[in-house]
């Protein structure tokens, strides 16, 4: 068996077992294919595995600069479980990975830690913003939006969604009278199962929990309320069961096409070498709230998410200031 047999094998033990879900499954298939399956150590067989093997293989993604440390880590985390199920069943009498786990560990720490000049949490300026919301809000003559898509940009940078939560939402979630959105779920793609479509698409939508598992209901701001509104009056789809996020032709967004709605809109506003993805509205979102004194707890909670996320991810406590013709990160009073 080689190593990339043996990451597959696992994953599809984790996955027939119930451990981890259908989009978990799909991101780490990813990462052993990319990462794993392309590299040296993927052809070995996993009893000829040394920790210098191991040692070289994150000395390699380290030294291309190609990965975030996030992606490297989780190459850890496929690679450390699979070499414990081996040895558990006997397939290996030890761990190779036992012996640099702990180097391992200390690089991405180190790479983790950011200098006095880095940003904590890169978001969205005021400037920025605007501009985004100046061009996405444009129209033609005849008064139809320039960019396809684009109130669904709006909607996002007013409310600090995940894009999953997002295309999920039917128009029986908000109640209009009152302004409160029921967000309960999120819609991904994932790759089909054997047997569940009869056609050549590999993918199909899937729905399920919000990430932390709970409902929140959100009381809508009067904007993110009329960008809503306006997406109701121009969509057909007006079914309490219809879905919010359609396209005119009455098919779903996925993640992937949001995304490339913003990524036009940041080419079209200037600041497309330093800002991509949509992560960055929720972060800016977050941010925001923070700035205007709202608690942590507070955020978390509309947010969906956890506290320490919140601080570590979305709140930026540092912001950028041109001095001496750089960009630095400056704490001010």
């Amino acid at each position: 068996m080689t190593v990339t047999e043996l990451c597959y094998n696992h994953l599809n033990y984790r996955f027939n077992k119930g451990s981890i879900k259908r989009t978990t499954r799909d991101r780490d298939e990813d990462t052993i294919r990319c990462q794993i399956e392309k590299s040296k150590i993927g052809h070995l067989q996993i009893a000829t595995v040394t920790s210098r093997d191991i040692d070289d293989l994150f000395a390699k993604l380290f030294s291309e600069n190609k990965l975030s440390v996030s992606s490297i880590e989780k190459v850890k985390f496929i690679l450390d479980p699979a070499f414990r199920w081996a040895v558990e069943r006997k397939e290996l009498l030890e761990n190779p990975f036992d012996s640099v786990r702990e180097n391992i560990n200390k690089s991405i720490e180190s790479r983790s830690a950011k200098g006095s000049d880095d940003v904590d949490v890169r978001i969205l300026t005021s400037e920025e913003k605007d501009k985004l919301w100046e061009i996405a809000s444009a129209k033609w003559l005849n008064g139809k939006y320039k960019y396809l898509g684009g109130l669904h940009f709006m909607f996002l940078v007013e409310t600090g969604l995940r894009v999953g939560e997002w295309i999920a939402l039917r128009w029986e979630d908000y109640d209009f009278e009152n302004r409160i959105l029921t967000v309960n779920k999120c819609r991904h793609l994932v790759k089909a199962k054997e047997g569940e479509i009869e056609t050549e698409i590999k993918y199909v939508a899937y729905e399920g929990d919000t990430k932390n598992k709970k409902s929140r209901n959100l009381s809508l701001s009067e904007k993110a309320d009329s960008v809503l509104r306006e997406i109701y009056e121009l969509s057909p789809y007006k079914k309490s069961t219809d879905y919010i996020c359609l396209t005119k032709t009455g098919s779903n967004y996925t993640a992937t096409s949001m995304e490339d709605i913003v990524n036009t809109l940041y080419r079209k506003a200037g600041i497309k070498d330093h800002v991509s993805g949509l992560h960055i509205l929720r972060r800016t979102f977050a941010t925001e709230l923070f700035d205007k004194g709202y608690p942590i707890k507070r955020i978390a909670e509309y947010l969906g998410d956890d506290e320490s996320t919140v601080v570590r991810y979305y709140v930026a406590a540092r912001k950028t200031k041109e001095v001496g013709g750089k960009r630095i990160a400056v704490v001010e009073l």
